[in-house]
Parts: C-alpha cells; sequence; structure tokens
C-alpha cells in the first residue's frame, strides 16, 4: 500500500471530509465542505490545496524536496 493510498484511507474517515470524483481529470478526491482539498492521480501522485498560510508553515521542507512543486491555485 503507497503512502497516498494510505492517506487516503486516512483521511476519508475523518468527518468534516469526503472521497469524492475529482473536480478535474481522473483518480479519486477529498473534499471538505468548502471545496477539494486532494486530488489523488494515482498511488504517488497527488495535489494538495493548502493555505497560503499552511505553504508559508511547510515552505522550508517544500524547498527541500524534490517531488514537492508548490503553485498557485488557478481560478476558475
Amino acid at each position: 500500500m503507497t503512502l497516498a493510498v494510505r492517506a487516503l484511507a486516512q483521511l476519508s474517515a475523518w468527518d468534516d471530509l469526503t472521497e469524492a470524483e475529482p473536480s478535474r481529470g481522473t483518480g479519486r478526491a477529498l473534499r471538505s465542505p468548502q471545496g477539494e482539498i486532494a486530488h489523488f492521480h494515482s498511488g504517488s501522485d497527488v495535489d494538495l490545496y493548502l493555505t497560503a498560510r499552511a505553504i508559508r508553515r511547510f515552505e522550508e521542507q517544500f524547498s527541500q524536496s524534490v517531488a514537492d512543486r508548490p503553485r498557485p491555485r488557478r481560478r476558475r
């Protein structure tokens, strides 16, 4: 079981999160009452929708990882 699959299983058990079809593309998503917060493309590829505050909090860890690629969310 990959980390992404484990994360999806664990997070979907949270009261405020629901597993759903992603808003775009294939795979699975997690939604809060406010909208989609994670899009699991595969067992190892996940998009996380974080607030600017959360990104600033983890900025140092993100900058040290080759797998993480923070980018602004496109508005619709």
